[in-house]
């Protein structure tokens, strides 16, 4: 099981929008409870669904997406199998933003592509952001074989104008394995929608870190998020 929580901002209203992304066994006759709530007090959102009992095996991914004020607040997942028992529960912790942070959090992803005229719908595992659709599942995973790592951003500066957006690598040790140099980006004023992509051939498999580095001006925005490399390409 596991749980992606990616925070966005809009100044228009304070407010703090955020997705989840929930991977979960899909448990054939089994029941999904997502429940959102403030940290130590009532659900702001609660909603359970069972699984058809002919479902196939393997995880399925739900996407979920809300608006806070600001606090602190938590996404629960709690999966049950058809006899009701309690086959595995987590959670992740969500910050709504007190002010404006410059920049959203960092969403990774296998693959990022621009919406099509024939795309109706978004494909399975896919999230739509403006005028992206993004493959989002709990677990951000790219196999040696096709080594791409996806990125996106959401700047949000009053008048905009010329960056530089860089990209790193760090192992689970910190050490740097990867870099891009920085490149000039154009940031439109509000609201800027950044994206790119690494190419990281020749990593080997392990965990690692994605580092941004926005700079707009004299301001430095760095953000991160983790992935992980697999020695065989990752099963959808």
């Amino acid at each position: 099981m596991a749980v992606r929580v990616v925070r966005f901002y809009r100044a228009e209203t304070g407010q703090t929008q955020v997705a989840a992304f929930i991977q979960t066994p899909r448990l054939p006759g089994g029941t999904l409870t997502l429940r959102v709530s403030e940290t130590g007090g009532e659900a702001l959102w609660e909603q359970s669904w069972q699984r058809p009992a002919d479902a196939p095996r393997g995880d399925m991914v739900d996407h979920l997406r809300f608006t806070v004020a600001p606090g602190s607040y938590a996404v629960e997942v709690a999966i049950r199998d058809s006899a009701g028992l309690l086959v595995g529960a987590t959670s992740a912790p969500v910050s709504g933003y007190t002010a404006n942070p410059g920049i959203s959090d960092l969403l990774l992803a296998p693959l990022i592509r621009a919406v099509h005229p024939t795309d109706t719908m978004p494909r399975a595992l896919e999230f739509r952001r403006g005028a992206l659709l993004i493959t989002a599942p709990g677990t951000v995973r790219i196999g040696v074989e096709s080594p791409v790592l996806h990125y996106l951003l959401e700047a949000y500066t009053p008048f905009g104008g010329q960056g530089l957006l860089g990209a790193l690598v760090r192992d689970a040790y910190g050490v740097l394995v990867r870099e891009a140099p920085p490149a000039a980006v154009r940031v439109p004023a509000e609201l800027g929608l950044l994206s790119g992509q690494l190419d990281l051939t020749g990593i080997v498999p392990g965990r690692y870190w994605l580092v941004t580095v926005l700079t707009i001006g004299e301001r430095r925005m760095e953000r991160q998020a983790g992935f992980e490399v697999a020695a065989a390409a990752p099963l959808p």
